[in-house]
């Protein structure tokens, strides 16, 4: 069976993350079969979120690091992100920004072509953010606090809309073609 509390990278491969026994393990699949075909465990604490640019693979979790495997050389470890001062509840990509969120209420966006400098540190949240999903340059973000904040990263992430009116905590945002939808 599947791991609990799992997260799939749509990409070439899944991989998932669970908060079990072996909390600290990340499994990458075959799409094909769904076989395992590789274990990374470096993570020393659980594995919350997983998030692919095609090129780099992204695992953070509850050791408030952000670790990255080169997808095209078998999942090598690259880089290690580690100024994160709580539990990293989420990761997510577009093109080469990388956007983490978590337990310290803020949104880091980082710039893979720029050695993974820090370009903005976003502090609306009065709760842990949870979800982060891209849509182009649009970054949606949910959290604790039962909002949505919707930025635009071609103008300096420029909060476009908080939406407020969830009845909980936010836990997944995900963009369709013509909607956000969040639950």
């Amino acid at each position: 069976s599947l791991p609990s509390a799992a997260q799939a990278v749509a990409t070439k491969l899944r991989a998932l993350g669970w908060l079990d026994s072996a909390e600290e393990l990340l499994q990458k699949y075959s799409v094909k079969d769904f076989t395992a075909i590789k274990t990374m465990a470096d993570a020393s604490k659980a594995i919350l979120s997983v998030s692919s640019n095609g090129h780099l693979f992204s695992a953070a979790g509850r050791d408030t690091k952000v670790r990255m495997y080169d997808t095209q050389q078998d999942f090598t470890a690259v880089r290690v992100l580690e100024d994160a001062a709580e539990t990293i509840w989420a990761a997510a990509w577009s093109r080469n920004l990388l956007a983490i969120a978590g337990e310290d209420m803020t949104v880091r966006i980082y710039d893979a072509d720029q050695d993974f400098v820090v370009l903005k540190t976003i502090h609306d949240a009065s709760g842990r953010v949870m979800s982060l999903a891209w849509n182009a340059h649009l970054l949606a973000a949910g959290g604790q606090d039962k909002k949505v904040w919707v930025y635009d990263s071609l103008k300096e992430f420029l909060l476009l809309k908080t939406i407020n009116d969830a009845w909980n905590t936010i836990y997944c945002v995900s963009w369709g073609e013509q909607l956000l939808a969040a639950a």
